[in-house]
Formats: structure tokens, sequence, C-alpha cells
């Protein structure tokens, strides 16, 4: 009777072992499904994250006026709307903004421009060169030198900076802008020595 006791406790007792070690691989394998379940569950937001913090629009900022011996910048928020140049169809309506002019010791005028092209459906165009000249009271007209800029093909939907270059007298220190928008002639005048600018009208 001792014998069947002791033998009907060793079975009892194995049988609980072998339930503890079933039941501890069974939580396991919930822990690893648990885990794997997070995982998937974690990469579609992570993606949807990812999906609603990129911009819907590029901006293309390769070139700026940087600040050096002798420079004299002034900020300005001169905004006028054109017809991207026919260069490249089909045409739309352009955002040009006027963010800064600066005046070099070598009499360099640099104009910081910004382009948004955010009606277009494919690339644009646009020519500073033909919307910018710098003129004076006595009739003389100084043209653009040089463009710094991919202005001749922009992407759709984006902001597009670079720089027009006019050549002037290291003297001078006042100009007059002018902006031809269509059938729309602007006049600004840029006053280097104290550091302002205004919107003129010239008879």
């Amino acid at each position: 009777m001792h014998n069947g006791s002791v033998a009907f406790g060793v079975i009892l007792l194995l049988l609980s072992a072998g339930a503890l070690f079933g039941f501890y691989v069974a939580f396991d394998k919930i822990g690893t499904l648990d885990t794997r379940l997070d995982t998937l569950e974690f990469s579609p937001l992570a993606s949807s994250a990812a999906e609603t913090t990129t911009p819907e629009t590029s901006s293309t900022e390769p070139f700026s006026i940087a600040d050096s011996s002798g420079s004299v910048s002034i900020p300005s928020a001169i905004l006028f709307e054109t017809q991207s140049s026919p260069q490249l169809k089909p045409q739309s309506m352009l955002v040009v903004t006027v963010e800064t002019v600066q005046k070099k010791s070598d009499g360099t005028i640099a104009i910081g421009l910004k382009v948004f092209t955010n009606e277009a459906a494919s690339y644009t165009a646009f020519d500073p060169r033909s919307f910018f000249e710098i003129i004076d009271l006595e009739g003389r007209t100084n043209r653009v030198v040089d463009v710094v800029g991919q202005f001749s093909s922009m992407p759709p939907k984006s902001a597009v900076s670079g720089v027009v270059l006019f050549q002037e007298s290291p003297e001078r220190q006042t100009v007059i802008l002018q902006i031809t928008a269509g059938d729309t002639l602007k006049h600004y005048e840029f006053d280097f020595s104290q550091r302002t600018y205004k919107e003129i009208v010239l008879g």
C-alpha cells in the first residue's frame, strides 16, 4: 500500500511537471506571436507616418546670396505673378518673389529670387532676363549679365531659388530696379547707404 502511494505520487509529480512545461511552451509561443503581430502592426503605421510627413511640394534652394566684406544686403518683399516661358509647354502661372538685393564692393548687384510653380502640371521655365533691368533717371538701361539657378527647367509644385546679377559702378549707392510683368512696369528704388527700398512711380 505504501509502495502504491509512492508510485501514485511520482506519477502525479511527473504529470504536474509535464503540465507546467506544456504551459511554459504554450506561453512562449504566444509571446512570440504577439511580438510578430506588434511588428506587423507597427510597419503600416510607420509607413503611414512616413507618407504623411513627406511634403507634397519640393523645394530646391541651392543658391543664396552670401554676405561678404563690403557688401550691403537689403531684404525685400516684392512679389508678382507671370506666365511661364513658352520654352516649355503647357504654360502656367508662376509666382516670383524678390527676396534680397545686394550690392557688393566691386559694384555687382545680386538679386535673390524664388519662383513658385504651384499651378504647374509639368516642368516649366522662367527667363529672368526678360523681367529685370536696372535703369536710371537719365534713361540709361543696365541689363542682366548673368543668371545663377535652374530656371530653365523647374519641376511642378516646387520653389526654385536663384540669383540675377548686374554690374554697376562701385561708387553708386542707389539703383532703380525695373520689373516688367506682362503690360505692367514696376519700379523700386534701392538705397544701399540707408539700407532701404521703396516703390516709386516714374512719369
